[in-house]
């Protein structure tokens, strides 16, 4: 395994961890708070980097099904942390309105498809 996939990897798995982290805490205080928004917003930048040592490290082509569905997992992702951020202009710890977390629900599930077809793809080597 090259060294660009190996951080790839790494990245990607504390993208989970951030992104679970972040999902427990809003499902437990259901409010914007600095841990929830901190972990969002490290989980969105670890996926970036994780993407992007993928994207370097691969002899495949960018537009497999498994980078396709990743891309689409990764820009739900960012969509659904720009709208939690958006609430801070509402305040401190404001609470996050039910559409807003089955949308954040949503994009974890994608998230969480992508990231198992990639440890699938990569089990199978």
């Amino acid at each position: 395994m090259s060294p660009v996939i190996l951080f790839g990897v790494v990245f990607i798995n504390l993208a989970l961890i951030a992104y679970t982290a972040g999902m427990f805490g809003v499902y437990r205080r259901r409010r914007a708070t600095g841990f929830v928004l901190g972990a969002f917003a490290a989980a969105v930048t670890f996926d970036v980097l994780a993407t992007g040592c993928m994207v370097a490290g691969s002899r495949r082509p960018w537009f497999s099904p498994h980078g396709i569905v990743g891309y689409l997992a990764l820009v739900v992702m960012v969509v659904a942390v720009s709208r939690l951020w958006g609430l801070r202009r509402q305040g401190r710890d404001v609470e996050i309105p039910d559409p807003l977390r089955g949308f954040l629900r949503v994009a974890y599930v994608v998230w969480l498809i992508a990231y198992a077809i990639g440890v699938a793809l990569a089990m199978a080597r």
